[in-house]
């Protein structure tokens, strides 16, 4: 018997689950993609090296295959190319979206055009082009958006009567009408944000475009289904978990979600909605559903398997549903069995069905260059945890992300309870390590942008995080105030100015030399971090006291600097307070003191990569 033959556009890691799933099925698969080198592409029974926005190529191999033993199926999964899928399976004859849906669903305006015309809730929207931004941006004065001449005042004037009633309405999103992975994306408060934000996002535009929409602030939900027959079948609600404004870096999602069961029917009525508005009628969709004061809205629908280790892998770790497998059952042109949740029918895997919660959480880094990761076996050896999928090695460069795909890793777990799976991720995340090499430039202005408490969620954000007030911190927050008032203003995205940086040394150096050392849990630190061990975290959740343990077990030497007991400047440390006041040890204070500040500015690896570059 002559097996089925799928074609397969992408062969990327979120792409080996359709591979595997499709020879699981007993097909064999061609697969595409424009990087020679694709990590999956030794599992496919063949490989083309084809660039997958080339759709016109795309279609003549399709055809090729068709001719050549013959084609049964096209197929992606956790890619931008639903489009180019559709357009080859109308091609050829095969089952699939039609690719006026297929196009409904990748580009941005044209979808929320078609949730306008037929009364979808969706955020209100404009589009610019790079016509609309033609003016340049120095007629602005960032602080208050006043043109500095009159031809600057014609330009706002402008691009205010081209956002319409969004002129009124910020916050703003800004977004590129054709990529995925929230590159390009960032809030923005004012004009003149929205004109460095909209350049941005034309960057990463295939058709060299952005989109303008209302900000909706709430809840964000992930959703996930199959339509075949008239009917869509919801296989996945997951809790959407957002931070780091002004961008939109999605630090994990949970599965299923926690929501009551309103808003689950609230979200996936919208959602069913949504996806006939788009025309959308056989095969994989998913969503991103925000949801204000009880009300959804669609954020996207797109017409295919959810990326973000969804479908491939927390779908099936919570419900027991391969969704993989079914999409590619039911783009063969076979009708799949959607058995969930352990029943022998269909029933939606809302948390009332399912037998195991999953949750996928990632872990980032500051800037730098990475030397060396450690804790990836003990975070694979912790209890629930099923994968753990590093993306940055040794050798690597890392940045603070500003999209989804710039951060370092991911952890998945899957538990009898919600509690259990998410405390199995974070737990997981936190012992893994990124080491970075020292005197590095990126490192070294990162850990120079230091955030005083009231300023410490602007970002790039500070990596230890203070819940509860400082002592000391009004005569601080003083010294800073009189450093601000003759420093230049801030930047209008919301980056710090030299001024800001300055003010915010200038509080932790006034902290600092107030603070009288304290020894506490073993440790001696200057008293403000001594009271917050306990309340303190960082942004993967290390408590204080957990950070500096960790610190230790990574690097036994900074237990000099952490003034540990049996350390031969254990003394030295401890009478730091005493011998400050006779100026005899300003050299210590002054070495201990950029210890702290790397320590409140990078974290974990701020404290290791201070003792790095000084032991080089």
């Amino acid at each position: 018997m002559t097996k089925k033959r799928v074609f397969m556009l992408g062969a990327g890691f979120m792409q080996g689950v359709a591979i595997r799933a499709a020879r699981a099925l007993g097909c064999t698969v061609v697969a595409a993609d424009g990087n020679p080198s694709a990590v999956c592409a030794a599992e496919a029974d063949e490989f083309v090296c084809i660039d997958l926005k080339d759709t016109a190529r795309l279609i003549d191999y399709a055809r090729y295959l068709q001719q050549n033993g013959g084609l049964d199926a096209v197929f992606t999964a956790a890619t931008d190319f639903s489009a180019a899928v559709a357009a080859v399976a109308a091609a050829c004859g095969l089952r699939g979206h039609t690719l006026e849906a297929a196009l409904n669903a990748t580009d941005k305006v044209r979808m929320r055009e078609c949730f306008r015309k037929t009364g979808v809730p969706s955020p209100a929207f404009i589009e610019l082009t790079a016509a609309d931004l033609a003016a340049p941006a120095d007629r602005f004065v960032a602080a208050d958006n006043l043109p500095y001449d009159d031809a600057g005042a014609a330009t706002a004037d402008t691009l205010e009567r081209r956002l319409g009633e969004l002129a009124g309405r910020f916050p703003l999103v800004v977004k590129p009408v054709d990529n995925m992975g929230a590159r390009g994306c960032s809030l923005v408060k004012n004009l003149s944000e929205l004109r460095k934000a909209a350049a941005t996002a034309l960057q990463y535009s295939r058709s060299g475009r952005a989109i303008v929409e209302e900000y909706i602030e709430g809840s964000e939900f992930s959703i996930e289904g199959l339509i075949f027959g008239g009917r869509l079948y919801i296989t996945a609600l997951a809790d959407r978990h957002i931070f780091f404004p002004p961008y939109f870096i999605e630090m994990g999602h949970t599965i299923p979600s926690e929501c009551t069961q309103d808003i689950a029917d609230e979200v996936i009525s919208v959602f069913e909605r949504g996806v006939h508005a788009l025309g959308l009628t056989d095969g994989a969709v998913k969503g991103d559903i925000l949801v204000r004061n009880g009300k959804a809205f669609v954020g996207e629908i797109a017409a295919r398997l959810s990326g973000g280790y969804m479908s491939g892998w927390t779908v099936p770790y919570s419900c027991g549903l391969d969704i993989t497998a079914a999409a590619l059952t039911l783009a063969l042109g076979g009708s799949p069995r959607l058995h969930t949740c352990g029943k022998d029918s269909f029933v939606i895997p809302l948390k009332q069905n399912c037998p195991f919660v999953s949750a996928e959480r990632a872990w980032i880094s500051i800037p730098g260059q990475v030397a060396s990761v450690s804790g990836l076996e003990a975070a694979r050896a912790a209890p629930f945890v099923k994968d753990v999928f590093p993306r940055a090695g040794a050798g690597d460069t890392v940045v603070f992300p500003q999209n989804n795909v710039e951060k370092c890793g991911n952890v998945l777990s899957a538990a009898p309870s919600r509690r259990e799976a998410v405390q199995a991720s974070e737990a997981a995340c936190r012992k893994i390590v990124l080491r970075l090499r020292p005197h590095v430039a990126e490192t070294d202005a990162f850990l120079a942008e230091l955030h005083s408490p009231a300023e410490q969620q602007i970002f790039p954000p500070n990596f230890l995080q203070f819940t509860e007030p400082l002592a000391g911190a009004e005569t601080a927050a003083k010294v800073a105030v009189e450093v601000l008032a003759t420093a230049p203003a801030a930047d209008s995205k919301g980056q710090r100015s030299g001024g800001s940086s300055a003010a915010s040394s200038a509080f932790f150096d006034r902290l600092l030399a107030d603070a009288v050392y304290e020894e506490k849990e073993s440790f001696v630190l200057p008293c403000f971090l001594a009271a917050a061990l306990g309340t303190a975290c960082d942004l993967q959740g290390r408590s204080l006291r957990e950070l500096l343990h960790q610190a230790l077990e990574e690097e036994p030497g900074l237990a000099s600097i952490l003034g540990i007991s049996g350390s031969p400047e254990r003394s030295a440390v401890s009478a730091l307070s005493s011998r400050k006041s006779r100026g005899s040890s300003s050299l210590d204070i002054q070495r201990k003191n950029g210890y702290w500040k790397a320590l409140i500015r990078g974290g974990l690896q701020g404290l290791l990569y201070r003792y790095d570059c000084e032991k080089v």
